[in-house]
């Protein structure tokens, strides 16, 4: 099929209904092909072909006649409807005497224009100025009337017009709508009825939970297009639009192409400052929805029913979508639907349209025993959930936590993005345990000659005793733990601690429950205290203080892992620069390249994972944590052979009870537990974060 320039233009607020739905299908395709072949579009076309008018000039002339072309085209279909007789080639009063008379009228008036060229130029012919009905700053921000839920289109604007051939959905710039109101078009709708095509329950005209919603064009075919548009300021409590929809399109099968078939669109655009409600704007991509009409595409497909087998009518439901648009606080945007019957005239487009604007932030419920709920906003595809305390699945639209910080991912079937971070308060409701510590003493034994070592005799004493828990006291990187309840004064000994002249710090913690963790933490007391001088001098020069000597590598291939943290990094940043390792042989007479993390951050953290060789004759290994600037966190060092396997596995100082194991790639499994010991879930570190692979509860049914 052959496009021509007349299928752009010319929309008219008077435009006639033409077909009624029940007009039998072979006499609406007798009126399209009719129309096609001999209708306005080809007889203007000879019009400018016979007269030899440049395409500006037909333009302005087009123009200028838009609301009789209209006019004319509705005045065809009318024809072709009420008089039996207007589609009959044997009668003499039939659509070729009233063709040949609309050729005559614009052979005519295209003389005259012709003669008169400059009496046409800057005449407001179709009222262009009327376009803008939404002129300066953007009145609607506070998103008044965008569901319609006053009962009319105040602060929207309408537009009726015909459908256009167009591959663009219509939407082409010389696609122009004139300004309309409430009409059959365009019409608010209201009680418990349902759709009479679908006929029956399953398409309510009203979306469920609302009391209006809004038709966008008539359940009528006769070649009618409409619109509507909505400008707004974005601002932090607006700063997602949700809208809601069902659509009815009739496919005309394989004798329309795509180009003229009915269509749906939905489309956001960027504006200036003046947030004019004229054409043009930066499209918001990924806000962007169309169908048209044809039973073979994916979206017709997979998403709208088939209203009667074998039937030309498909449907689909009330959905809701989410455009998130916290990337355009500040700023103006145009929302706009566009709803259009077949370009021929012989087909149906309609849709129901309902919508609200919010604020993209989760709903945070109050806390249930250990836990809350957290609840995102509706219209999203995916949903996906990574922090610190997940009970359970960490996708879909609602999950379960336990307090802590959190990351929201949730994304459109057109892929916008709402990205979200968020802390929530903790649902630990175990009590507190008054264990007030009065004294906390630590007293240094000399240096052994022998060994350079020395003990370290501390005492405890707290003015309430505890009965139930766990006491931790940590010196260095030591610790020692003891079970409730103790007497009080309570004396301890740290042994053979190496002598270095240094200060120490020495902590006394008391934990209420069976597992380790700050939020359990009752009280607890700190003091530092001096280790004596070292008193014992090796009888080698250059021996190793603080060598591990257990770890003794041979020369070849090893694996070096760690996680690193870097405090302060930005939250978006893809990879952490300043935290590195370094390694020595032989007292730095052989230094490796610096080693940093590389991969995704996960949680946080970013895994450094290097192969390096321990060459043939070092004679020590040397291993450095360093930093470029700032302060950094280092995790999980671990060295392997190559060709080796590796597991760690990390246990409960107090339970004993499994913890974590870090796999061959050191990435963590992770066991939770509940305060009787019993495990809850369990939890893999991967790339894309931490992810609940397995949960279980319990109940004790009561006696």
């Amino acid at each position: 099929m052959k496009k021509n320039i007349l299928t752009y233009i010319i929309l008219n607020i008077f435009a006639i209904q033409a077909f009624a739905t029940d007009v039998s299908i072979s006499n609406a395709e007798k009126a399209e092909k009719l129309w096609m072949q001999s209708g306005l579009n080809t007889m203007l076309l000879n019009v400018k072909s016979d007269l030899n008018i440049n395409q500006t000039d037909f333009a302005i002339f087009q123009k200028f006649y838009a609301k009789q072309l209209i006019s004319d085209k509705s005045e065809f279909f009318n024809q072709s409807f009420y008089n039996k007789s207007f589609l009959n080639d044997s009668v003499d009063n039939n659509y070729k005497v009233w063709l040949n008379k609309k050729q005559a009228f614009y052979y005519s008036e295209a003389q005259k224009f012709l003669q008169n060229k400059s009496a046409f130029v800057g005449l407001d012919i179709i009222d262009s100025a009327s376009n803008a009905m939404s002129t300066g700053p953007c009145a609607n921000s506070d998103c008044t009337n965008i569901d319609f839920e006053s009962g009319n289109i105040s602060t929207w604007n309408a537009y009726t017009g015909v459908a256009c051939e167009d591959a663009t959905f219509g939407l082409n710039p010389l696609h122009t709508f004139l300004p309309s109101g409430l009409s059959s078009q365009v019409q608010i709708q209201t009680g418990g009825g349902f759709d009479p095509i679908v006929n029956s329950s399953k398409l309510p005209v009203v979306c469920p939970g609302s009391t209006y919603s809004l038709r966008l064009e008539n359940m009528m075919n006769g070649g009618n297009a409409s619109k509507i548009t909505r400008t707004m300021n974005v601002t932090n409590t607006n700063n997602m639009y949700l809208y809601k929809y069902a659509v009815v399109l009739e496919d005309p099968g394989d004798s329309h192409e795509d180009a003229v078939k009915p269509f749906f669109s939905v489309r956001v655009f960027l504006l200036d400052n003046s947030c004019n409600d004229l054409p043009g704007g930066v499209e918001i991509k990924c806000a962007n929805y169309s169908v048209v009409a044809n039973s073979t595409s994916p979206e017709l497909k997979q998403n709208f029913i088939q209203v009667d087998a074998g039937g030309p009518y498909y449907y689909k439901k009330w959905t809701t979508v989410a455009i998130p648009l916290q990337d355009y606080i500040g700023q103006n945007i145009r929302i706009e639907f566009v709803v259009s019957d077949c370009a021929w005239g012989g087909h149906l487009g309609y849709a129901y349209i309902d919508g609200d604007c919010l604020n993209s932030q989760p709903s945070i419920g109050p806390c249930v025993g250990n836990e809350r709920e957290i609840i995102a906003p509706v219209g999203f595809n995916d949903y996906w959930w990574t922090g610190d305390d997940i009970h359970g699945d960490n996708f879909g639209m609602k999950i379960k936590v336990g307090g802590g910080s959190y990351s929201l991912i949730g994304t459109t079937v057109s892929n916008c993005k709402l990205t979200y971070k968020f802390d929530v308060d903790t649902c630990l409701t175990i009590p507190i345990i008054d264990c007030s510590i009065s004294a906390l003493s630590a007293t240094p034994t000399t240096c052994n000659a022998n060994n350079n070592t020395f003990d370290l005799n501390g005492t405890i004493t707290f003015t309430n005793q505890p009965v139930g828990g766990s006491l931790i006291i940590t010196n260095g990187y030591l610790s020692q733990i003891y079970s409730l309840p103790l007497t009080s004064p309570f004396n301890f000994t740290f042994k053979n601690l190496m002598a270095d002249g240094k200060s120490k710090s020495l902590k006394a913690s008391f934990y209420r429950g069976k597992f380790i963790s700050d939020q359990l933490i009752s009280c607890q007391s700190v003091i530092n205290y001096s280790a004596p001088a070292a008193c014992y001098t090796p009888a080698i020069a250059d021996a190793c203080n603080n060598c591990l000597t257990s770890f003794n590598p041979e020369p070849g291939k090893y694996i070096i892992s760690a996680w690193v943290k870097e405090l302060g990094a930005p939250a978006d940043i893809e990879t952490y620069n300043n935290a590195y390792i370094e390694i020595q042989f032989s007292g730095g007479t052989i230094t490796l390249p610096k080693m940093y993390g590389s991969g995704k951050i996960v949680e946080g953290w970013q895994r450094v994972f290097y192969e390096f060789t321990i060459p043939i004759g070092a004679t020590n290994i040397s291993i450095n944590l360093g930093t470029n600037s700032g302060a950094v966190l280092f995790d999980d060092i671990r060295i392997h052979p190559a060709n080796g396997s590796f597991v760690s596995y990390v246990y409960d100082p107090v339970s004993l009870k499994l913890v974590a194991t870090l796999d061959d790639n050191n990435y963590a499994t992770i066991y939770e537990y509940d305060n009787e010991g019993t495990l809850l879930r369990v939890k893999k570190e991967t790339e894309r974060g931490i992810m609940t692979i397995k949960e279980s509860r319990e109940n004790s049914p009561k006696r």
